[in-house]
């Protein structure tokens, strides 16, 4: 009884302190979906339209067996619709949608509404870009409503930055690993690549403009895509918008998220791409050699404005492409300062034990390779407990010889933060 009362005791904490940070908590029960709180994907969610509640819990096997509703509980409103006198416009309807009887209501709701223009309610689309992450639902979304969706996220005098932030989480969810949506999408007349870069260009808000970037980017996994990327000067306009920020944007919200969007771009589509057939080689070299010059330029000029997760991400991403075989990038001499003076102002901080934690760190008593960092390879020894900080000041030591210098060099140092 005790036992049972503790565990009781220690997952309702649990379930509060997650509650707090605005992550939902699953469990083999329905419970409410507060404002606010992120779903994780591949639960079991259903949604009342007559309140508006949003109800989800862990999926089970009679869930995965049942077929009458496709993984998803729903709960229709009260509604005098349904005479037969009336189904065969509601069939119409579904028809010119291209929605079949199948299509969850929650979803055929949205998109019609999203169509008319008529109703749209924020967390109507905020329940749209939940269920856009399963891929049958993303594709249906993509074929019946992808000109109006792109509408929502370009129009920037109808809708405030909340509803375009996302009605692009949706289209973004829709097209990420999902081959026919990306088919539906760039095959389509709705000229969706270029009309997204054009919008990224006007867009004021940080936010907005990252999840342009995830938008841009999931299209680029289809060579469609990255043709249409290249046919409008995608990376240059991409490019010149990163340049902009600067000084000026370094204390702006999301400016931390819009610089990590840029680096996730260049890593997802450029340094991680199999172009197995070569077709955008060319393209692919040219691109990461100029990414290379501006995220050198970048370090160089703005490294006192940036945050110590902009530096390390920027940092992260150069060494990625400089590590890339057979691609020869230029260095700059006054990157090679920079990266001399960093690291060791760097060290300094280091053994004057002032680099501040942004995380928790697990420590065992004897921890004495947590506390040197490195491998005798230059390697993070333990890095899932090292905070940014940490993690920043070994891979600057680390590439600093191995990556941008004489690697005969890196023992040498390996001693010197200790």
């Amino acid at each position: 009884m005790k036992i049972s009362i503790i565990l009781t005791i220690i997952y309702a904490s649990h379930r509060l302190i997650s509650r707090a940070s605005g992550e939902f908590v699953p469990t083999n029960e329905w419970q409410i979906v507060e404002e606010g709180e992120q779903i994780p994907p591949g639960l079991h969610v259903r949604l009342n339209f007559n309140t508006g509640v949003r109800e989800a819990k862990l999926l089970s096997p009679e869930d995965e067996t049942d077929d009458t509703d496709d993984g998803l509980v729903v709960v229709i409103p009260n509604s005098d619709v349904a005479e037969d006198d009336e189904k065969s416009d509601l069939e119409e309807y579904f028809e010119e949608l291209k929605l079949s009887a199948n299509t969850p209501p929650e979803l055929s709701q949205a998109i019609q509404h999203i169509k008319s223009q008529l109703m749209l309610q924020h967390d109507l689309l905020q329940n749209l870009a939940d269920l856009a992450h399963d891929i049958e639902y993303g594709t249906i979304l993509v074929n019946s409503a992808l000109p109006e969706l792109v509408n929502i996220i370009l129009n920037r005098d109808q809708h405030d930055v909340e509803f375009r932030n996302t009605a692009a989480r949706a289209l973004g969810a829709s097209l990420r690993n999902n081959p026919d949506s990306l088919k539906v999408a760039l095959g389509s007349k709705a000229h969706v690549v270029p009309r997204l870069l054009k919008g990224l260009q006007v867009e004021s808000d940080l936010n907005v403009q990252s999840r342009l970037l995830y938008v841009i980017s999931a299209c680029l996994d289809d060579d469609r895509g990255l043709e249409q990327y290249i046919q409008s000067n995608g990376g240059d306009i991409i490019r010149k918008l990163f340049q902009s920020r600067g000084e000026a944007a370094a204390s702006q919200p999301g400016y931390l998220t819009f610089q990590r969007k840029c680096c996730d771009l260049i890593q997802d589509q450029l340094i991680n791409r199999d172009d197995s057939r070569n077709k955008f080689q060319e393209q692919r070299e040219d691109e990461l050699k100029k990414w290379a010059s501006i995220l050198q330029q970048s370090l160089i000029d703005h490294s006192d404005d940036h945050s110590i997760e902009v530096k390390y991400k920027l940092f992260q991403t150069l060494v990625n492409i400089k590590e890339i075989p057979a691609l020869s990038i230029s260095i700059e001499d006054k990157f090679l300062s920079w990266l001399a003076e960093e690291n060791n102002s760097q060290i300094a901080q280091h053994k004057r034990g002032k680099v501040a934690s942004g995380t928790i760190r697990l420590q065992s008593n004897d921890d004495t390779t947590a506390q040197e960092g490195l491998s005798p390879t230059g390697e993070d020894s333990d890095s899932e407990y090292l905070s940014i900080e940490e993690k920043y000041h070994h891979e600057l030591k680390r590439a600093r010889h191995l990556v941008f210098g004489n690697p005969k060099a890196h023992r040498n140092h390996l001693g010197d933060d200790l």
